[in-house]
């Protein structure tokens, strides 16, 4: 049986290093970019010792399969992430997590127990409103019988003011039980304004409990992009690949699909018994389906486009050439950049990254802007055609990253006002990457209200005969490299693949 993979991001490559073996020279995977890695994406820059991320930089011991991947299987060298929160810059008032005690110093009006708690405390507080157990449920106990799937059916039965969850946006739900106060608070010191959105409350509740669970986060020392890569890497004697090859649609052959590709030689033709489209929704809407495809086109449209969203994201990085925002603190060259901080504001950039210990007199870098919702837009606003560009500091100098002066220097207006006591340097360089592009269409994805995201997942996972979908758009969590493995994983599962032996055997990918 010949296989075609679609999509060079770790959901296709991951495919395809677990079909190499049981489909020896019968896999080729497809890339339509010239580099892999999709939305994992590092970066190197000058002088710089560890990567930088522009698209998923985490893993966790709670993402059972891509950490059993990455240390059990491919033996990836990893090092563990020792997280902090520095600090707030909202309304116009800087601010720690102490300081929520004192509701004095925090510029929001929150009211009745909503007050004197941290973000993250409300954010509990929040939570136990729409699961008044949770505390009790996996993963934040894993004490039996608490478990993945009992915790997953007790959300599909809970019900909100008479609704099931999953029936509400999560947006609603939450202006039902929090001051309007208690929200805005919430969406500019947790991360992610997407998170807060409306999305389905089922699935919303389900990823956020799971930022509670028991678990310890671990990044890849060479760079996250460097799973996919190695995955790629380890196919090259039994799977054939193709980089630079864009495919535009796909017909009913006589025997299984025909794919019609571009390519630098022209257009290009294969045809495939199974096809396995491992991509993100946008890449999908690219794709022109001739008739026969589908039994009903019209509806695995709709399954495509009304399931889940986009989250509209972006980063900026500079580099400078001395690390001023921890000089008091410099100490040996962090080799990892596995200690990681961050600090929240409600200006355009969202959050700042701090990576490593710095060293004195060498060149640093930082995330300087890591926006989602509409603050993305406020970024891409900035990158206008007549715009000069900033030095790109990035070895190579990919010219998808770079950045433009005013970008540039609106960043670090916004680092200085973060940094009320130091007055910020002119970088000396600085790159963008907007994920609402195509193909990708956005960062990560978020499941629509009155989704029953469950039975979406197996619908869309083999729309039509010898067709496949995987990848982090349809998985059961999103944002995460697990859930494209996993979902992965269960396209796999429809192939004839057993369940691979680096992941525990009480492993759920289905619940």
């Amino acid at each position: 049986m010949s296989i075609a993979i679609v999509g060079g991001g770790v959901a296709g490559c991951y495919a395809a290093y677990r079909l190499r073996d049981a489909y020896a020279e019968c896999v080729d995977i497809y890339e339509m970019s010239d580099r892999v890695g999709g939305r994992l994406w590092s970066a190197k820059l000058k002088g710089v010792a560890a990567p930088i991320e522009l698209g998923g930089m985490f893993f966790s011991t709670l993402h059972e399969n891509a950490h059993g991947l990455i240390t059990k299987e491919l033996k990836l060298p990893h090092s563990q992430v020792n997280w902090s929160r520095r600090n707030q810059f909202l309304r116009g008032k800087y601010l720690d997590d102490d300081d929520y005690a004192d509701p004095g110093k925090v510029p929001y009006n929150l009211v009745g127990a909503e007050a004197k708690l941290s973000p993250e405390a409300l954010l509990v507080h929040v939570l136990g409103l729409i699961v008044p157990d949770f505390k009790s449920l996996w993963p934040i106990s894993q004490t039996p019988p608490a478990s993945p799937r009992a915790t997953f059916e007790h959300l599909r039965r809970l019900r909100h003011e008479g609704r099931p969850l999953y029936d509400c946006g999560f947006w609603n739900v939450l202006n039902d039980i929090a001051s309007n106060e208690a929200y805005q608070l919430l969406t500019v010191t947790l991360g992610s304004v997407g998170l807060f959105r409306n999305s389905n409350a089922f699935d919303a509740v389900w990823n956020l409990m799971q930022e509670f669970g028991q678990q310890q986060f671990f990044k890849i020392d060479a760079g996250y992009q460097s799973l996919p890569q190695t995955l790629w890497d380890a196919c090259a004697d039994k799977v054939g690949r193709h980089l630079e090859h864009r495919l535009v649609r796909v017909d009913r052959a006589a025997h299984g699909l025909l794919l019609t590709f571009i390519t630098p030689a022209g257009p290009q033709r294969r045809v495939a018994d199974s096809l396995i489209l491992a991509m993100p929704r946008r890449a999908l809407q690219l794709i022109d389906f001739g008739d026969g495809v589908f039994d009903d086109a019209e509806g695995f449209a709709r399954l495509r486009d009304e399931s889940v969203d986009p989250a509209p994201a972006c980063k900026v990085f500079m580099a400078f050439d001395r690390p001023w925002w921890d000089e008091s603190v410099v100490g040996p060259a962090s080799l990892t950049g596995a200690d990681v901080s961050a600090a929240y504001t409600d200006l355009p950039m969202q959050q700042c990254y701090y990576f490593g210990v710095p060293q004195a007199g060498a060149p640093a870098v930082l995330m300087a802007a890591y926006a989602d919702d509409t603050s993305s837009g406020f970024w891409r606003g900035l990158m206008h055609p007549s715009e000069p560009l900033c030095q790109n500091p990035v070895q190579d100098v990919p010219v998808a990253l770079n950045c433009s002066s005013a970008l540039a220097e609106t960043a670090r207006r916004q680092l200085d006002v973060l940094h009320d006591d130091i007055d910020v340097p002119t970088p000396s360089g600085a790159v963008f990457f907007d994920w609402n592009c195509d193909p990708f269409g956005g960062g990560w994805h978020a499941w629509s209200p009155r989704v029953r995201s469950w039975e979406v997942r197996k619908q869309i996972r083999n729309p039509a005969p010898g067709l496949y979908i995987c990848g982090e758009a349809y998985a059961e969590r999103h944002g995460w490299v697990d859930g494209a493995v996993n979902s992965a994983e269960m396209v796999l599962r429809c192939l004839g693949l057993g369940r691979p032996d680096w992941v525990d055997v009480n492993y759920e990918f289905e619940r």
